[in-house]
């Protein structure tokens, strides 16, 4: 019977004016006819089955269909020809349209027909010999699709398609969590000394699953007793304020339950169904409002968003009441995000005082259960090989929140991962990668954890971009940032960033795609003078410069942009080095172009 590979379905769209290699199976010896916007194929299935056939070049348009006739009849509807491209990296590229509701209104969402996208359900793979399809299937940019679209991917695709024409297709890779690693291949790795010997026993078929199913039941049966607690016997409540870090001060570690309880008035019944909103939890969170059950929340990262029946609330009191369990030593709510019940009109602030007490304390952390993405090689053998027939024009990777910390090199391990992706797929590869947002964990006060280091070779990856044949685009997002949400709802910014690196140098126009970038510097007496391209800020202050003292300690210092350059008073004191906005949550920012893009950081050493 007549079969053709799952990622040529109905609403695909096939990348413009380059061959499209096409393949699926037949029974052995089968003639294969392939007819497609007036073009007409053979081929013959060989003795395994498998068939192929290179589609010759298109322009964009459409919609078409396309007709297979072998064994069977096979007709795949709705295509369209325009510019494909291949997102990929980690959670912040993976986010959804609608999880970014802080920020957007899924009711202003335009669905949009000339846009396109193929979710990937991932696969781990660590055998180098085993190529399995990933779940997928095309899908318009339509509002019922919106839940598994990109949210950076539909806003970057309104503006190619705005500013260009031209249909555009989105390959979503992206995966939560996933290190940069995790996309490369295994020779790769081991040549940079990485030996990737946690990944040998997850070789065999079933391995990773069944290791992992071990490990939840380990930690379902730490979990099992704080969820079956009931918290009547509980007594000695205290007061607390929502949101913040419960016994941040102390920096005691704390394992278990801990209960919340708060009152709130209404002075009426609402006439439609409510929906709360709880923000993040730290780390599992049950909801209960007058004894009935909301929701749960079941870890750090997930914004909470829950329906409320409108006949659970009362007219007068009600009580809400959450049971947090704490698993890595500290809990509480992430300030800076929506604690409310939305009543229509109206909205109750869930913000202040509630009551707290704890409940059933454990001696030890959760235990641990193994997150496949931060594992070498799984993605790039288990998504990238499957997919390396597919046609596009760029990449846009957004990754790095995964390697923060680490001793490696990003700059070297990015581009050795180009050059891997460029082996899998045959052919130069252009990237346009996001730097890092800014972000503060809530859990940790330390303000230099690696972020700025991860940006700093993210920018001069670009900066040395002769080095590999494709292009190489950054982009910044410093300014993007929540603070203390890992997951920042601005994607649209993001994506609009990215576009203008695309408009400039995949589709050559004449705009400016990128801010202030350090170009070259001198010392002049007693002056440091900076020089930067893509600079026509005005003359002002500039905030987050910083100097080592010979001491070996950081300073603020003041810098004047003027004359089209950047001017620091260097003292006898001060030391050879000098940075820019280097910490992970670097503060407001004051340093843009006219095009209101920000200038990225930087560290450097001068005479």
């Amino acid at each position: 019977m007549l079969q053709l590979e799952k990622i040529f379905s109905d609403h695909m769209m096939l990348q413009r004016n380059r061959e499209n290699r096409l393949f699926g199976w037949d029974n052995p010896g089968e003639r294969i006819r392939i007819s497609i916007k007036n073009q007409s194929y053979e081929t013959l299935a060989d003795e395994t089955g498998y068939w192929e056939v290179m589609l010759a070049p298109m322009k964009e348009g459409g919609p078409y269909s396309m007709l297979l006739i072998g064994s069977s009849q096979i007709e795949v509807k709705d295509i369209l020809i325009g510019d494909v491209y291949f997102l990929s990296g980690q959670s912040n590229m993976e986010m959804k349209i609608t999880e970014t509701l802080d920020v957007t209104k899924l009711e202003t969402l335009e669905e949009v027909n000339e846009i396109r996208f193929l979710s990937v359900v991932p696969n781990f793979v660590y055998d180098d010999k085993q190529v399995t399809m990933p779940s997928l299937s095309w899908k318009r940019a339509e509002k019922n699709n919106f839940s598994d679209m990109s949210a950076i991917g539909y806003f970057f695709a309104l503006e190619i398609v705005k500013h260009q024409n031209v249909p555009v297709g989105l390959i979503q890779t992206a995966v939560g969590g996933s290190s940069i690693e995790a996309w490369m291949r295994k020779e790769t790795l081991e040549a940079l000394g990485n030996s990737c010997s946690e990944i040998t026993a997850f070789q065999e078929a079933g391995a990773l699953e069944k290791t992992i199913m071990e490990q939840v039941k380990i930690r379902d049966a730490w979990s099992k007793p704080l969820l079956e607690e009931q918290d009547a016997s509980l007594e000695q409540w205290e007061d607390w304020y929502l949101p913040q870090i419960i016994q941040a001060d102390q920096r005691e570690a704390y394992y278990g339950s801990i209960w919340l309880e708060k009152e709130f008035i209404l002075e009426e019944l609402p006439s439609k169904d409510a929906i709360l909103r709880m923000g993040l939890m730290i780390d599992e969170g049950s909801i209960w409002i007058n004894g009935y059950y909301i929701g749960r929340g079941l870890h750090r990262y997930e914004m909470l968003r829950f329906p409320v029946c409108k006949e659970i609330l009362k007219k007068g009191s009600n009580i809400i009441r959450i049971r947090l369990i704490v698993a890595g030593g500290l809990g509480g709510f992430v300030p800076q995000k929506p604690y409310q019940l939305f009543l229509g009109e109206s909205t109750v602030d869930l913000c202040g005082l509630w009551k707290l007490k704890k409940g059933l304390r454990v001696e030890a952390k959760a235990p641990d259960v193994l997150f496949p993405p931060l594992l070498p090689l799984g993605l790039f053998y288990g998504v990238l090989r499957p997919l390396k027939s597919l046609e596009f024009r760029s990449v846009l990777w957004y990754q790095g929140e995964s390697n923060v910390g680490h001793l490696e090199d990003y700059k070297e391990l990015f581009y050795e991962m180009k050059k891997d992706w460029e082996r899998e797929f045959e052919r130069p590869l252009n990237f346009c990668c996001v730097e890092l947002a800014n972000y503060q964990d809530p859990l940790n006060q330390v303000t230099d954890t690696g972020w700025a280091k991860i940006r700093d070779d993210q920018r001069r990856c670009r900066m040395e971009d002769n080095k590999t044949e494709g292009l190489i685009g950054v982009v910044s997002a410093m300014d993007l940032g929540e603070k203390t949400d890992l997951h920042p709802h601005n994607k649209k910014e993001v994506a609009y960033r990215i576009s203008l690196w695309v408009r400039k140098h995949i589709y050559q126009e004449e705009i400016c795609c990128q801010g202030p970038v350090l170009d070259a510097f001198e010392k002049n007496g007693n002056q440091l003078i900076l020089h930067f391209l893509y600079d026509d800020a005005k003359n002002q202050p500039i905030a987050n410069f910083e100097i080592l003292t010979k001491e070996g300690f950081w300073v603020k210092k003041e810098a004047i942009h003027k004359d089209s350059c950047v001017k620091i008073i260097i003292q006898d004191e001060d030391a050879n080095r000098l940075r820019y906005a280097w910490y992970d949550n670097p503060g407001p920012l004051n340093f843009y172009n006219q095009q209101g893009l920000p200038a990225e950081c930087f560290l450097i050493e001068f005479e």
